[in-house]
């Protein structure tokens, strides 16, 4: 089982490659140097692989702890990765997000990993446990929590050409339009919610109008993970 920790098991005094070298043992591992080059390349690091880790920032050292896994893919078919992406910029989270993906699909093994980023979750996890009071309070398939998110939805995008002309008056005055505005070469109307599209669209056509797109608008990330943990859990949890 190779294992990723929050925080690092890699000693500080120690450059990344001796350190890698140290911990793969463990699994009775003796890699190459082409080998630990690879795991660093993957990772972006190969330029760090003489440098002390204690000198490394903090991105940097969460990509390590991946480089770890990446060499022990071999013989570990369960990894547990704890906060995988935590502390890592946009271009390190794609990474790392590429690098675990090549693991599950390429080589089958199984990646448990803790995270409370929602985006992070419904890209990579093809199931999701909610953990509350340290127990499992619901699980659901990677489709399946697709589905809970979009409920979270809070309302819907209607984009015009601005090229047609739509009566502003009439379009805000039906039911559940919660305004109109023009970006770019676009009128954007902005509903409440779903139910209110039949209408809104029946008297779009009526001016005669393409549509450019219906886009679902969704609540922030914080505001849908609250409303997911109250539905798994009740409602007397905070």
């Amino acid at each position: 089982m190779g294992v990723s920790f929050q925080s690092t098991s890699f000693f500080p005094g120690l450059s990344l490659k001796d350190n890698l070298v140290y911990h793969v043992r463990f699994f009775d591992l003796k890699p190459s140097a082409s080998e630990i080059n690879e795991a660093l390349g993957d990772m972006g690091l190969l330029g760090f692989s003489d440098k002390k880790f204690e000198s490394l920032s903090e991105g940097t050292k969460k990509k390590a702890e991946i480089a770890k896994v990446l060499l022990t893919k071999e013989v570990c078919d369960l990894f547990l990765l704890d906060e995988p992406f935590s502390g890592v910029d946009p271009a390190g989270r794609d990474t790392i997000m590429r690098s675990l993906k090549a693991v599950s699909k390429e080589s089958g093994k199984l990646i448990v990993y803790v995270s409370h980023t929602l985006a992070e979750i419904e890209e990579l996890a093809t199931r999701v446990c909610l953990l509350a009071d340290g127990r499992f309070a619901r699980e659901w398939s990677g489709q399946e929590f697709s589905q809970v998110l979009r409920k979270t939805s809070s309302g819907v995008l209607i984009r015009v050409p601005r090229a047609y002309e739509i009566d502003d008056k009439r379009v805000r005055a039906l039911n559940g339009v919660l305004g109109i505005r023009t970006e770019n070469e676009s009128t954007i109307i902005r509903l409440e919610s779903q139910r209110s599209l039949p209408e809104v669209l029946e008297a779009l056509k009526e001016f005669s109008v393409d549509l450019e797109a219906i886009e679902i608008e969704r609540a922030g990330l914080e505001e849908a993970l609250v409303s997911i943990y109250r539905e798994a859990v009740g409602n007397e949890h905070p």
